[in-house]
């Protein structure tokens, strides 16, 4: 975010904040201001406090995310590698409360090991894994109660677990920690029922959200998260209301992105629809590709652990994500994505803005002044040259993508007779490459990204060659959508 230049879209009446590249990093428009949460992973005070100024007057709330497990935020000290000990978040969210921002602070934790049972339960979990054994279970703290922070326990020291199962002093580091959080000035706390050590497939440990969340008094409000399994409708929300947390609020994830129509008071909507109307605004709004990709495969994902399906459409929703799944990943433009979901005719009614968007609010790269070259379709819907003859379409590309031994240079090569000249630019402002392929056609193709080696700018170029170069008669190849499954595999 820190590299973004913030833009206010007129054509399509949002607020972008886009990258040297062009692409969008955040979008966002006046009707979502008081609705939208901005989360952070930094584990920097200083970098907190420099991006949050740069999009508070845009957001609701600015909120720190302390809750992912995932290697790449617990490896930079971001994420859950804040929660245990608390130092740096305490630093963070003290720093952002101290900018005189115009929203609330907030921030999603996980419930934590104790140091002195750390070991020992992450020693018996992943033996359990390995073993395919039953995963440990934790203490479940009868009717939601416990003792303050400071009390030592004593009335469940009898209740206390077996070796390796979070306990009661976890219980209670869970407990100091909300209550340390709590007196930053934080405006709320999600708290996700699970530890950083279990994965969604796990049961969430509901029994212990009750008694970690007191500790924050009236000092902060607390959201319930992490209970996407249990989730399906609305009826469902209400009922963990009223059961778990009834004067408070839950935060939904994975059920949002599985159908995000689960917050309908009516009841959710069948999957099919729910897609349709998802690429009807991202082709309103021009949305980022790849994040677009991500939300259809999350919706597709019906071997997610925890997935829930309504039961009114389960079959149908299986059925239709089933078909949709593979057929993502080829993907190179919005048009194609929506394709998949609607006629493709109604992405060019909804898309009206687009090109004058991408024409008055596009960077070049390493500038911030605007760019005319911009992807253009013509009335097929396949792009058209811009003004330097090469047809360029954004194309995120990355090695691990290539099919083993197969990259996309040698899969031209050898569907073609011509002697293919690769030209490539450089970029010093960024050190960055971006690669065009010429044919003997005289037809060149590149991608509109920037990439970090040459390598893969010249990959980049030739997957646009092949996708769009090969598609035209004279060169004896009508359909490669085979050879680009090959390329783009997910």
């Amino acid at each position: 975010m820190l590299r973004t230049v913030r833009v206010e879209n007129h054509a399509l009446g949002t607020v972008d904040y886009v990258d040297s590249t062009g692409k969008v990093i955040f979008q966002t428009c006046a009707r979502e201001r008081g609705r939208v949460i901005f989360q952070i992973g930094t584990s920097d005070p200083e970098r907190a406090v420099r991006v949050a100024k740069m999009v508070h007057r845009d957001v609701a709330a600015i909120d720190l995310n302390m809750g992912c497990p995932k290697p790449f935020s617990t490896s930079g000290g971001m994420g859950s590698a804040l929660l245990d000990p608390c130092d740096r978040a305490v630093n963070i969210l003290k720093a952002l409360k101290a900018a005189d921002l115009s929203c609330p602070v907030t921030c999603k934790i996980r419930f934590i090991v104790d140091a002195e049972e750390r070991e020992e339960v992450l020693r018996a979990h992943t033996q359990a894994r390995n073993t395919n054994a039953p995963l440990p279970q934790v203490l479940t703290v009868p009717g939601g109660q416990a003792e303050a922070p400071d009390s030592g326990g004593a009335a469940l020291a009898e209740d206390a677990p077996a070796p390796g199962i979070p306990g009661i002093r976890s219980l209670q580091a869970s407990q100091r920690l909300v209550d340390t959080l709590s007196r930053t000035g934080v405006a709320a706390i999600g708290i996700h029922t699970r530890f950083p050590h279990t994965r969604p497939r796990e049961a969430p440990t509901t029994s212990w959200f009750g008694p970690v969340s007191s500790a924050a008094g009236s000092r902060a409000a607390i959201l319930l998260n992490g209970v996407s399994s249990l989730v399906h409708s609305f009826e469902d929300i209400q009922r963990l209301r009223e059961s778990m947390h009834p004067d408070g609020a839950i935060m939904l994830a994975r059920a949002a992105h599985w159908n995000c129509s689960v917050f309908r008071r009516e009841g959710p909507l069948p999957l099919r629809q729910v897609a349709r109307d998802f690429m009807r605004i991202c082709a309103q709004l021009d949305h980022n590709l790849e994040n677009a990709k991500y939300i259809l495969h999350q919706m597709c994902s019906v071997a997610d652990p925890g997935r829930t399906f309504c039961p009114d459409f389960e079959e149908e929703d299986r059925r239709f994500a089933g078909e949709l799944a593979p057929r993502i990943a080829p993907c190179l433009n919005l048009r194609e994505l929506y394709a998949l979901v609607e006629d493709p005719a109604m992405f060019d009614y909804f898309a009206r803005g687009i090109e004058a968007s991408r024409r008055e609010h596009a960077p070049l790269p390493g500038t911030g002044e605007p760019s005319a070259k911009r992807l253009r379709l013509g009335p097929t819907g396949e792009p058209e040259p811009s003004e330097d003859g090469v047809v360029r379409v954004p194309l995120k590309l990355t090695p691990r993508l290539f099919t083993p031994g197969n990259p996309p240079k040698q899969i031209l090569n050898g569907l073609t007779s011509d002697s293919l000249k690769y030209e490539t630019v450089r970029c010093d402002t960024r050190r960055a490459f971006r690669s065009t392929v010429t044919l003997d056609s005289g037809k060149a193709f590149g991608s509109e990204n920037w990439f970090m080696n040459k390598k893969t700018a010249e990959h980049a170029a030739a997957v646009v060659a092949l996708r769009y170069g090969l598609a035209h008669p004279e060169l004896g190849v009508s359909d490669v959508g085979e050879v680009f499954s090959e390329i783009a595999r997910d």
